[in-house]
């Protein structure tokens, strides 16, 4: 897949939090995963735990996929 239609594939792909979550009550993260043999980003979440997201993001490590968090502020 050649770099323009992996952009469009991953754009379709796209979730957006939606207005039901109440980020003012704090902080959302997500995490982050890179497989750079597939050449795929991809991100779980928004979870409102962060020892959840960062239990996610070390299983993910621990497996050899490179991963982060990423906080959203409300």
């Amino acid at each position: 897949m050649d770099g323009m239609a992996l952009k469009k594939a991953v754009r379709k792909k796209r979730r957006y939090l939606s207005k039901h979550w109440d980020i003012n009550d704090g902080k959302l993260f997500l995490v982050y995963v890179y497989d750079d043999h597939a050449e795929y980003l991809q991100s779980d979440g928004p979870f409102k735990d962060h020892d959840e997201a960062e239990t996610i993001m070390r299983e993910r490590l621990s497996a050899g996929v490179c991963s982060w968090i990423v906080s959203y502020n409300g």
